[in-house]
């Protein structure tokens, strides 16, 4: 059965190649930008019935128009956000305005744009909760069978070490980064925690520190000259993404307020229940160059 469905991806896969181009705009490509709950959940929980996506467009790749609207059938209990990049920038401006937020938001080379996904799924987990998910990221199983009834955050690990990155980031100078993992509080400590899916009530304080944390790396950040820059890649996860995320967690953890009743660990990929960029997520490319081969410049600054 599972070899049939994968058959049947790889068909649809194949004609979606021969039919649609980079510019192609159709019924088959457009995600509604808001759906809202079709059912009243039978059950209860804290976190907000809300989950969060974002791509350039409202016109996704079909491949992945498909799995997104699948996933909205699998959870009819959420109401379902698809912000555009211009949705995220007017959000960052409407809840951040003025303040140092909006402007290493805003310091952020738009090219970037996974970067600036990052720090907008923080802040806006952080007003208003729910789950965020990556566009090319799912789960075959309904959310209510990662998030239980008490749940304020969950945390889950990816498979890659932090050690693994450790040549690249010495280039940076990030300062003390990464520096003191937290002892007897998370499963793995010596993996990454994952944030291309994230589970939060609003206010959460880890959502707090990743927040104040990313802005000072960005409003920090010296650019190298282009021969001595690390990769788009790396920049993008030591300043934004995954690496930031996991320094900002492990600071509240090492911290004096103790948040241990606020948040729980659920394995790697969440024990296997959710699944980081599936098959032909790379269609995606098309319409946005991927940060990992940028080597242009991360932050915008008129001296560089």
């Amino acid at each position: 059965m599972a070899n049939l469905r994968l058959l049947k991806q790889h068909i649809l896969h194949c004609l979606d190649e021969i039919r649609f181009r980079r510019t192609t705009v159709c019924p088959l490509t457009y995600v509604d930008k808001y759906v809202a709950h079709q059912t009243r959940p039978s059950y209860t929980q804290v976190i907000p019935f809300d989950v969060w996506q974002t791509w350039t467009t409202v016109h996704l790749p079909p491949r992945i128009a498909r799995i997104v609207r699948r996933f909205r059938k699998l959870n009819p209990e959420y109401s379902h956000h698809l912000y555009t990049d211009l949705d995220c920038n007017n959000f960052i401006r409407e809840y951040y305005g003025g303040s140092d937020v909006e402007k290493a938001y805003f310091r952020i080379n738009p090219a970037y744009g996974a970067a600036r996904a990052d720090f907008w799924r923080y802040c806006v987990l952080y007003i208003h909760g729910g789950v965020y998910l990556d566009i090319d990221s799912t789960c075959e199983v309904p959310l209510k069978k990662l998030i239980k009834s008490n749940d304020q955050a969950v945390l889950s690990h990816e498979n890659n070490k932090i050690a693994d990155w450790a040549t690249q980031l010495k280039m940076m100078s990030l300062g003390h980064f990464l520096e003191s993992p937290p002892i007897n509080t998370l499963i793995y400590s010596d993996n990454v925690l994952l944030q291309w899916l994230l589970i939060y009530t609003p206010s959460h304080p880890f959502l707090k520190s990743v927040i104040e944390n990313t802005t000072r790396a960005i409003l920090d950040y010296k650019e190298s000259n282009k021969e001595k820059r690390s990769s788009g890649h790396v920049r993008t996860i030591a300043l934004t993404g995954p690496l930031r995320y996991t320094d900002s967690v492990w600071k509240v953890l090492n911290s004096t307020t103790n948040p241990a009743n606020t948040y729980r660990v659920d394995g790697i990929d969440f024990s296997g229940k959710a699944t980081f960029q599936f098959w032909g997520h790379n269609d995606k490319n098309k319409q946005r160059t991927h940060y990992s081969i940028l080597e242009s410049a991360f932050i915008i600054d008129d001296n560089l």
